[in-house]
C-alpha cells in the first residue's frame, strides 16, 4: 500500500501564508530548507490548492507548468482554468 505524507510548512496559527501572502516568516536557506528539498525528491505526487499553486507564479512558475517536474499533480480548484 502506498504511503501517504502530509508535508507542509504552516505557521502556528496554521496558514501557509500571512496577510497578502506575507512569507517573509519563512527561511529561504538553512538546514530545515536543504532537508525538505532532499525530502522532495522521494515524492511521486502532489496534492495542493489553487492558491497555493498559484503562488508560485511570484517565483516564476508558469500557469499550466507542474510546480514540481518529477511529480503527478493534483491541483484542486473549481475556477483555475489553463488556455489550450
Amino acid at each position: 500500500m502506498a504511503q501517504i505524507v502530509h508535508y507542509v510548512a504552516i505557521s502556528i496559527d496554521g496558514f501557509i501564508a500571512g496577510p497578502n501572502d506575507d512569507t517573509s516568516g519563512f527561511k529561504a536557506t538553512g538546514d530545515g530548507v536543504s532537508q525538505y528539498l532532499e525530502d522532495l525528491k522521494d515524492f511521486k505526487t502532489v496534492i495542493m490548492g489553487r492558491r497555493t499553486y498559484e503562488f508560485g507564479y511570484t517565483y516564476g512558475l508558469e500557469p499550466g507548468q507542474p510546480a514540481y517536474s518529477h511529480m503527478q499533480h493534483f491541483i484542486f480548484s473549481k475556477t483555475l482554468k489553463f488556455e489550450n
